[in-house]
């Protein structure tokens, strides 16, 4: 549907409609929220980042300083969003609210073009308005704080916006757009993922099945989406066996109950069994209003529905919303026993991610359906009664003035040592059970004495160079000696003696060790990308590469003639 002149007012409207979900963020210092430790997580990927490493792939102050691949399984996209802001001077604490504050910005405008494409600038704002203010929408940002959530979140539209565009014209440059758009989401966070492309792939079949016209340019999105992420997504398939599967949560806990879903109180605490959960499921009054009103509507007047591609992707959706709830019920534990991806869902709630993308997106592929003279008094109401009914979610819990500091110190034991912090018994317990430990590691309980260490008291070490990713001493053992590198052993760490490649050991905690003549040595360890590594990196500069062709290509004679005609 074409829009109208006025869809640029409508814009800035969209934008001024969302600045009340993210005021508490502007003026409050800073607060409470689920997922701390992603301030930590946030500055080890900038360390890596500024120590040269691209992809990180390595965390160095993890598990008392003996290290992590955890970079390399985490999501990366919103710490790489985040990078410029650091290389400015922001704090981690400012990055991350930034962050935060973009992702609503991005989610509201992603729906409001989505709109463009479907109905009026008017009912598109409304749409925009109904996303943001949607109940979980809180919880990710204010409860969780989540920033992978969050931007998974703020990309559902657009990845929706543009295969979409694809269904509606097939052709390649919108299919390479479809393909980077469901990159980006791989590189969000792999659980959105493992919800969301399925969900597109399976309307892709539904509509494959009336137009065989869109088989090639599909085939050719998820080509340019496979291999533009493949830096990312091949080692985080592949390498998983190499480390420790780990889950602090019991995955069959935290299904909620379908009284939850219609109403649960507010709360900042944690999820729990049975239904006295610390924090909200409800899917919210106004998304509950607009579904009855859908349904309704929809039975009553679906054979007056013009536009056959919309009408196959509305039924398509209305069909795809009860069984997502369905899935967060504990009846369909069944499918949950056999689906691969369990303990990465960990929590069957957060498929509300979904169901809150769903209900602005079906309201806006029921306008065909909905009387035009009723276009303003719904609208008005929608977009009075969604910010109302849920504004007081968009608050933070308890507040406080808590700089850089107070997270690195808390989370990471080499920042506590010497001062005033300790290390937490919740570091200690708890906060690493998501950092990946390597397949032969132990996690360690205190921090190592120095990185290189000899057996033989006597032997001398000097460093020469204390670069994290490319460390070289200087030893001088009197006897044969077997000497320690106080990291994690992994396919990436490389040691070298006196430039020639040594093969390690690997001790009971999992650490690099290796024996030396007597004599003077020069020691290098090193961190070095994998082959598997390398050609996943290599296939996402081929990808990128394609990519940028294949979009900024010259249109040819031919495709112009046929413009001009028509």
């Amino acid at each position: 549907m074409k829009t109208k002149n006025n869809w640029l007012l409508f814009l800035l409207l969209t934008i001024l409609f969302t600045l009340p979900a993210v005021f508490s963020l502007l003026y409050h210092p800073f607060f409470t929220f689920h997922d701390e430790t992603q301030i930590v997580n946030m500055h080890q990927f900038f360390k890596t980042l500024d120590l040269g490493q691209f992809p990180p792939r390595w965390g160095l102050d993890f598990h008392f300083n003996y290290g992590s691949p955890f970079p390399a399984f985490y999501y990366q996209l919103p710490y790489f969003l985040g990078y410029p802001f650091h290389l400015a001077g922001f704090s981690l604490v400012a990055t991350f609210k930034i962050l935060l504050i973009l992702g609503f910005f991005v989610a509201a405008l992603g729906v409001y073009f989505l709109g463009l494409q479907l109905t009026t600038p008017f009912l598109s704002l409304v749409a925009a308005v109904i996303y943001t203010y949607t109940p979980y929408r809180a919880v990710a940002s204010f409860v969780r704080g989540s920033l992978g959530e969050s931007f998974a979140l703020a990309l559902f539209p657009w990845v929706f916006l543009f295969t979409l565009r694809l269904f509606q014209k097939p052709n390649l440059k919108r299919a390479v757009l479809a393909g980077l758009s469901w990159s980006a989401l791989i590189l969000t966070h792999q659980l959105a993922t493992v919800f969301f492309i399925p969900l597109l792939l399976g309307l892709s079949l539904f509509l494959l099945i009336s137009n065989r016209r869109l088989f090639f340019p599909l085939i050719t999105t998820n080509l340019i989406a496979l291999s533009t992420s493949a830096f990312y997504l091949l080692p985080l398939l592949v390498d998983r066996s190499l480390i420790k599967p780990s889950s602090p949560f019991n995955f069959y806990d935290h299904f909620p109950f379908l009284k939850q879903l219609i109403y649960s109180p507010w709360g900042y605490r944690a999820s729990v069994w049975g239904i006295d959960d610390g924090l909200s499921f409800q899917l919210g009054l106004v998304p509950l209003l607009i579904l009855v009103f859908v349904y309704i509507l929809t039975m009553l007047k679906i054979r007056r529905y013009q536009d056959k591609l919309n009408r196959n992707i509305f039924l398509y959706l209305l069909l795809a919303f009860p069984a997502t709830i369905a899935l967060m019920n504990i009846r369909t534990s069944f499918f949950w026993d056999v689906f691969p991806f369990t303990q990465l869902v960990q929590f069957p709630w957060r498929l509300l991610m979904i169901t809150t993308f769903l209900v602005p997106v079906i309201f806006l592929l029921t306008t065909p359906l909905i009387p035009k003279k009723l276009f303003l008094p719904l609208g008005l109401f929608l977009l009075v009664a969604s910010p109302l009914s849920t504004i007081r979610f968009f608050q933070p819990g308890e507040i406080y003035d808590r700089d850089d500091n107070y997270y690195l110190h808390r989370y990471l034991p080499n920042q506590a040592q010497g001062d005033e912090y300790e290390v937490s018994s919740a570091y200690l317990e708890h906060t690493e059970d998501y950092v990946s430990l390597p397949l032969t590691a132990t996690r360690p309980t205190s921090l190592p004495d120095q990185l290189l260490t000899a057996k033989d008291p006597d032997t001398r070490i000097n460093i020469l160079d204390d670069n994290p990713f490319h460390t070289r001493f200087q030893v001088y053992p009197s006897n044969q000696d077997t000497l320690t590198l106080h990291r994690f052993a992994y396919p990436n760490w490389h040691v070298y003696l006196d430039d020639q490649s040594v093969k390690y050991n690997v001790d009971d905690l999992g650490l690099i060790t290796f024996d030396v003549p007597s004599g003077s040595h020069f020691v290098t360890l090193k961190f070095e990308k994998t082959p598997l590594q390398q050609l996943s990196d290599l296939v996402t500069l081929v990808g990128l590469s394609v990519s940028f062709l294949l979009l900024f290509l010259p249109v040819s004679k031919k495709q112009t003639k046929s413009r001009t005609k028509s």
